[in-house]
């Protein structure tokens, strides 16, 4: 099990919507009826470290299920950071100027700080994934996620293969030989995509 952070509407009502692949408390779009941002703007937490930029193809992965599901207009600049402890960020803490002056310049009334705090590409594969939205108009966080997605959870791991195969690059291949899907299976970059399938999935 992971430990996560609650997410937190403009009223600071505590809103809550577990996934049982993280026991993580994730957004329920119902519940942010009227608070919907119109333009996000998708932005890198500090520097990238890691040797897969995995802070960039989160990003990626993200948009492209958001705008799949027409959740909201997305940009997603790809030399733009917001530098901060994601803790921080995800109780509100961040600095202000710097929100207000990154909105602005791609016009966003939100902007998604995203930030992955480990990944761990050897087997079992494991990834933690913190996303803090911040109301540029009132600088403060309106929702946040993080949470772990470990594939040595065999309710993970059986999660991860049925989105491989149904959603991934293998889907049209319905006669897929079984070394193929092994190496879709042990792709970082999938991972990442099941993850945000599944945060965009909760929000719906």
């Amino acid at each position: 099990m992971s430990s996560c952070f609650p997410f937190f509407r403009k009223t600071e009502e505590v809103v809550s919507f577990s996934v049982y692949r993280n026991d993580c408390q994730l957004l329920n779009r119902r519940q942010l009826k009227g608070n919907w941002p119109q333009r996000v703007a998708l932005i890198e937490s500090g520097q990238n470290s890691g040797r897969y930029d995995e802070n960039g193809l989160m990003i990626t992965e993200l948009a492209n299920q958001f705008r799949s599901r027409n959740f909201f207009d997305v940009v997603s600049p790809c030399d733009q950071r917001l530098f901060g402890n994601p803790d921080n960020l995800v109780r509100g803490k961040f600095e202000e100027r710097e929100v207000v002056a990154i909105s602005r310049q791609y016009n966003a009334d939100t902007l998604a700080i995203v930030r992955v705090n480990e990944l761990r590409a050897q087997q079992p594969m494991r990834v933690s994934v913190t996303v803090a939205f911040i109301d540029s108009a009132e600088t403060i966080t309106s929702a946040a996620v993080t949470g772990v997605w470990d594939l040595a959870n065999s309710q993970t791991a059986a999660a991860f293969e049925s989105f491989v195969f149904e959603k991934g690059n293998t889907a049209v291949n319905l006669a897929i030989s079984k070394e193929a899907l092994e190496i879709q299976l042990r792709s970082p970059q999938n991972l990442l995509r099941f993850v945000a399938d599944d945060i965009a999935q909760a929000m719906v």
